[in-house]
């Protein structure tokens, strides 16, 4: 299991700065966000190759499913139009498997299970608020960061074409667009929906994968994620 004491430190984080300021019963205009909400992790990258696992038996992709997660951010606007934002999100992947199986020098393919892995985006961003009315707050802008992996652990379908065990994942930059929009419904409250493009990988130099490759194994996640909560403004 990797540590994620980096995303917990941000999360804490998070909470402090945000308890340390009371909402103003007049403020005219938020300078603090706190967003919470679930987020839906979407890959749209995958690994296909010809990795041989038993003699007869290959495998041509990796794919990380989609899935759904956890995310809290806290935004301070520098100005009216600019603001600043710091995210964290846990998403954990089924990661799937398709292998082709060679029958009378017919390759026969079939997907299954190869295990499950954790990620633990931590972004930067800057937000340029387009448009600020009663009705909607909408904003837009550039993110980068860094992704903290666990381990990627193989399942028992996968165990049963090889054994490897646990194999670790190595961190990556991200870096990607972002846009949303707050749609208040109270004095301080409204609801937020979030859209972000990001591309961002999933590395291991795992020995046994790599004398069978002659490289590092890279999937490509470069996910979509949609997020939908509610948001403290004050």
């Amino acid at each position: 299991m990797r540590p994620w004491n980096a995303p917990m430190i941000a999360v804490v984080a998070l909470i402090v700065v945000s308890a340390g300021v009371t909402p103003g019963a007049n403020a005219a205009e938020p300078r603090m966000v706190l967003r919470g909400g679930a987020g839906w992790v979407s890959p749209t990258g995958e690994w296909t190759g010809d990795l041989l696992l038993t003699e007869g038996v290959s495998v041509t992709m990796l794919k990380a499913d989609s899935t759904i997660g956890p995310q809290l951010s806290l935004e301070y606007r520098f100005t009216r139009l600019l603001g600043g934002e710091v995210s964290v999100l846990r998403a954990s992947h089924e990661v799937t498997m398709t292998e082709s199986v060679l029958s009378g020098g017919i390759p026969f393919p079939s997907q299954l299970t190869f295990g499950q892995v954790t990620e633990w985006p931590i972004l930067l961003g800057a937000n340029f608020h387009v448009t600020r009315s009663k009705k909607i707050d909408l904003y837009l802008g550039p993110v980068i960061g860094w992704v903290i992996w666990d381990d990627l652990n193989p399942g028992a379908e996968a165990q049963q074409e090889v054994t490897i065990g646990a194999i670790k994942m190595h961190d990556d930059f991200a870096w990607g667009v972002n846009v949303g929009a707050d749609v208040p419904f109270a004095s301080h409250w409204a609801f937020n929906f979030d859209l972000r493009a990001l591309d961002y990988s999933a590395r291991t130099d795992s020995q046994p994968i790599e004398a069978v490759l002659g490289e590092d194994l890279t999937i490509p996640i470069k996910p979509l994620i949609v997020t939908a909560g509610i948001a403290l403004r004050w």
